[in-house]
């Protein structure tokens, strides 16, 4: 449908796919741009991630760098993206903006080129498609040019649920399996992550129904109320919600290492996570283990054969409110405050990769910080705002050095050499901002 919409019949340049989260908005997208790349030569596809303010501008650097256009040091990249899609030298393109969910971020970072549409504006070179779980995002973004991504029917949901264990699982051949279905209204996330707890545990269809149908109440209710965004979903997030408390549960009664990564995890971005960035458990071989643990649960996803991991927003999501009501959120930052602290690295330029890398977890961990007075948060703070500013991206590092400035100025002596170090880097990023 999308091909003909866009390659064929030509009838838009821009449109949204809709539904609710795990419903796989992410996997259609991804199958055009295959589609794209083996029978459009011509077009390149660009794919930004609009998790957050944060994982968007990474993506356009990202595909700067992949375009081979080369970022001038102190040249906001943001401008350079822009220049670039806008120019002959793009050529034809695709460009897919995923999770497209908080219009008003996006349209904040974008305010000086009138919002999103004024940043992507309608191209006779470019098609754009959005995905987003929010029907009025989807009509803001595309008009009446939206697709709604259905839910499964019995058979697929059944092909999925078997394709998603060994072939020699006993599950495959239960009797329980459409009742197993049913309870998941046959919903591709929640048939995936139970098919994992079953593979994992070798767990009985039965004995499986029993505890999914024996989880707190009060939780999941809480859990699908976050998840969903229309009415007619809310049978989906039920199920969604309740197979990953029965997995969290298993975890933190089976590996302990596991259970701590699922923690740190909760805290920062779910997508692009660097292996190096993990706080390390018992040893180098128990944290790779408990990384596989939760790659079996189906909580993480490995990109190929590289060391970046990502995380479903919404296991994302249900993670946090695991720990929330476990009463536990508070020494949880702490601790992910402290470890990205220690990690993050210095703003010397051959820590650019590192840096960049780090950013959307450092910023997303600082930002949403519950340990407002902890010294390692304006550590960490300050090494973002120095290695903005030796990305030259002054205006997003002058609001950083301010956060410090400000917390030393309270809690620190006229005297001490951080309250100097912070007003001498503060000044420097205002006089090259321009504003001395």
């Amino acid at each position: 449908m999308l091909q003909q919409k866009l390659f064929y019949q030509k009838s838009c340049r821009r449109t949204a796919l809709v539904g609710l989260g795990g419903v796989g908005k992410t996997q259609v997208a991804l199958q055009l741009a295959y589609w794209v790349r083996d029978n459009q030569p011509k077009f390149s596809v660009f794919w930004i991630a609009a998790l957050s303010a944060e994982s968007f501008k990474q993506s356009y650097i990202a595909v700067l760098k992949a375009a081979g256009v080369a970022v001038v040091k102190d040249e906001d990249p943001m401008e350079s993206f822009y220049q670039y899609i806008h120019s002959s030298r793009a050529g034809k393109w695709l460009l897919i903006l995923d999770n497209a969910d908080d219009v008003d971020m996006l349209n904040r970072e974008l305010k000086s080129y009138g919002g999103l549409t004024g940043f992507f504006p309608a191209h006779e070179d470019g098609l754009i498609v959005f995905t987003t779980r929010h029907r009025e995002a989807a009509r803001s973004l595309a008009g009446r040019n939206t697709v709604d991504v259905q839910e499964m029917d019995h058979t697929e949901a059944r092909q999925l649920f078997d394709v998603s264990l060994p072939e020699d699982s006993p599950a495959r051949h239960d009797r329980l399996v459409i009742m197993l279905l049913e309870e998941l209204s046959f919903h591709p996330l929640a048939i995936t992550q139970a098919a994992a707890y079953l593979d994992v545990t070798q767990t009985t269809i039965a004995d499986y129904l029993t505890s999914l149908r024996g989880t707190e109440k009060s939780l999941i209710s809480l859990m699908s109320r976050e998840f969903g965004d229309d009415t007619r979903y809310s049978d989906a997030a039920n199920a969604v919600a309740t197979t990953w408390l029965v997995s969290f549960a298993q975890i933190q009664d089976t590996n302990d290492s596991a259970a701590q990564l699922l923690e740190f995890l909760s805290q920062i971005e779910p997508r692009a996570i660097p292996l190096s960035l993990l706080p390390r458990t018992q040893s180098d071989e128990d944290t790779l283990f408990a990384v596989g643990v939760l790659q079996s649960y189906a909580f993480i996803a490995r990109r190929g054969s590289s060391t970046t991991y990502d995380m479903h927003r919404l296991v994302h999501l249900a993670s946090k409110i695991w720990i929330e009501k476990e009463g536990q959120a508070t020494a949880v930052n702490k601790q992910a405050t402290e470890h990205i602290a220690q990690v993050f690295p210095l703003d010397d330029y051959t820590n650019r990769g590192l840096w960049q890398e780090y950013l959307p977890h450092a910023t997303r961990l600082a930002r949403n910080s519950t340990t407002q007075d902890l010294e390692e948060r304006y550590t960490l703070c300050s090494k973002i705002g120095l290695c903005l500013y030796a990305d030259g991206r002054m205006g997003e590092s002058m609001y950083w050095l301010l956060v410090v400035d400000e917390w030393r100025k309270e809690h620190l002596g006229e005297e001490h050499p951080s309250r100097r170090a912070s007003q001498h880097a503060l000044a420097g990023a205002y006089e090259a901002n321009g504003q001395v």
